[in-house]
């Protein structure tokens, strides 16, 4: 995996250009998204990079909805216990309205940059983030071979890494989560392929 340079790529604000157009170079990003299948490697990479680098923090979407899924008041909990387990995506209403709600939570100075992992998930949750959120500058699209994501998911013990799960999560990236990242670029939102083989 490209650590270095993904390092490198997040640093701000010396790096800040190749993530954005922004003509201020001193401008803080506030969320940048981290996407890629199951087993590419995000979550241990992107705890690092915060370690790394003052002012980003890992943010991790699943975390998100497990968070909200244990709220005896939340509207989305029934929707969230019944799916994530499955390893199905919820609806992007829900996905949205949390990530939302998250968002609205942060301090309102957005000294930190928030990197984003696991959303969006498809072009339709691309298209509500950006409907009613003016926060994502960049996406880190993480890359790797289905063979060897496979074996790396057989030595981790979460739930949803059982193997015809593991393959679901998998099929549904390439088929929905690559033309989101798609979308996203083609909405300027500048989006960065990185190796995690």
């Amino acid at each position: 995996m490209e650590a270095t340079k993904l390092l490198n790529i997040i640093r701000l604000p010396h790096n800040v250009t190749k993530l954005s157009n922004m003509a201020d170079q001193q401008t803080v990003l506030p969320i940048i998204f981290v996407l890629g299948p199951p087993g590419a490697g995000k979550s241990y990479l992107y705890k690092q990079a915060a370690k790394e680098i003052p002012r980003t923090k890992h943010v991790i979407m699943s975390d998100l909805l497990r968070a909200e899924k244990d709220k005896p008041e939340s509207p989305w909990a029934q929707e969230i216990l019944a799916k994530m387990p499955l390893g199905v995506h919820v609806s992007s209403q829900v996905s949205t309205s949390v990530l939302q709600a998250w968002y609205n939570s942060l301090p309102q100075d957005h000294t930190k940059t928030y990197l984003l992992d696991g959303f969006p998930r498809n072009i339709e949750q691309a298209e509500a983030f950006l409907a009613k959120m003016d926060a994502a500058k960049a996406t880190i699209s993480l890359n790797c071979p289905k063979d060897v994501l496979l074996e790396r998911l057989q030595k981790r013990a979460r739930a949803d890494d059982d193997p015809d799960i593991a393959k679901n999560r998998y099929d549904s990236h390439i088929d929905e989560t690559v033309p989101a990242v798609e979308y996203l670029e083609k909405n300027a939102v500048h989006v960065v392929d990185v190796s995690s083989e």
